[in-house]
C-alpha cells in the first residue's frame, strides 16, 4: 500500500512541476519564438571600403561583440539592439534617432539561416527610426 502511495504521490508531484513547462513550451511556438545572437557589425558601405552610414559587415561573434540580433517571424523583421556605450562611440550611426542605410546590403544566406530564415534577410537602402530602450537602440528592419 505504502508503494501505491509514494507512486501516485511522486506522479502528482511531477504532474504539478512539469505542466506549467509544457504550457510555456507550447506558447513558444516557430512563428513566435526567436533567439536572440551576439554579432560584430562595422559601419559603411561595401561599395566604399566601410566607410559611409549604414551595415556593412555583419557576422556572429564571441568576442568584440558590439550588438544582438534576432529575427522575429511573427512581426516579419529584423532586429537588432545596439547598447549605449556602443551607440556612444558612434555618434554620427545614431544621430537624432534615426538609422540611415546608405545602400542594400544582404547578409549571407548562412548567416540568415541561423537568425531563422529560410531565405537571404536583406537591409534595404533607407532611413529608420529607432526606439531608445533601457539597453540601448533598437533597430527594427520589415522583412518581405
Amino acid at each position: 500500500m505504502k508503494k501505491i502511495y509514494k507512486l501516485i504521490l511522486s506522479f502528482l508531484i511531477l504532474f504539478f512541476v512539469a505542466s506549467p513547462l509544457i504550457e510555456t513550451a507550447k506558447a513558444q511556438s516557430p512563428e513566435t519564438l526567436s533567439l536572440s545572437f551576439s554579432v560584430h557589425i562595422e559601419f559603411g558601405r561595401r561599395s566604399r571600403d566601410c566607410r559611409g552610414l549604414g551595415i556593412c559587415w555583419f557576422v556572429f561573434k564571441d568576442f568584440d561583440v558590439n550588438a544582438t540580433a534576432r529575427l522575429q517571424p511573427n512581426k516579419n523583421q529584423l532586429q537588432i539592439l545596439f547598447p549605449m556605450e556602443f551607440v556612444k562611440t558612434n555618434p554620427a550611426q545614431f544621430e537624432n534617432d534615426v538609422f540611415i542605410q546608405e545602400e542594400d546590403f544582404q547578409l549571407p544566406k548562412e548567416t540568415s539561416f541561423t537568425l531563422g530564415s529560410d531565405r537571404p534577410l536583406l537591409i534595404p537602402k533607407g532611413e529608420y527610426s529607432l526606439r531608445r530602450s533601457d539597453k540601448g537602440m533598437i533597430l527594427n528592419i520589415p522583412q518581405k
